[in-house]
């Protein structure tokens, strides 16, 4: 086979190299466009949240908060967050929550769980600071207000059972 060639031509090998270029130019701008599609930007304000994350305690008070949302122990009650807490820029936060207050009770009453109330937890973290406000929907309760400082754990005291011959109740 004298005489044939295998070489290409120059201006072959330049229309695939210019192919080749083309096709990863073309890839390059689609996955940009791509990534450009699916960033959408965040408004300033929740830039700037973050997820409340930590335990704070006080005297006889401990609240923890995390990924599955948050809890205050008091004693005789605990209030539960079923979803996390995010903080605004300024440290403030107000989430629905739900309230269980703890009676002592009489041995005879059984172990019964006491009823859910709904309510309103705010708060302003400070630094290591943070500061609770409960708020209820009954106007008759006031709220209650709670100061606490981060990474201070203490056990919360629990409401003792009433003794057999005492029937009375404490709120």
């Amino acid at each position: 086979m004298r005489g044939v060639s295998r070489r290409r031509s120059r201006s072959s090998q330049r229309s695939r190299a210019a192919g080749d270029y083309r096709f990863t130019c073309i890839c390059v701008a689609t996955l940009l466009i791509a990534a450009a599609c699916n960033s959408t930007p965040l408004p300033a304000a929740a830039a700037s949240a973050s997820r409340l994350d930590g335990v704070w305690g006080a005297s006889q008070e401990l609240f923890t908060a995390g990924a599955e949302g948050a809890t205050l122990d008091v004693p005789c009650a605990t209030a539960r967050v079923e979803h996390p807490i995010v903080v605004d820029a300024n440290g403030h936060f107000d989430v629905d929550a739900s309230w269980i207050t703890i009676r002592p009770v009489a041995p005879s009453e059984g172990d019964r769980m006491p009823p859910k109330e709904p309510v309103r937890i705010s708060g302003e973290l400070h630094s290591d600071e943070l500061a609770l406000t409960v708020h209820f929907p009954d106007s008759k309760r006031t709220s209650e207000q709670f100061t606490m400082t981060r990474g201070r754990t203490m056990r919360v005291p629990v409401c003792a059972r009433i003794a057999d011959g005492d029937r009375r109740r404490t709120a």
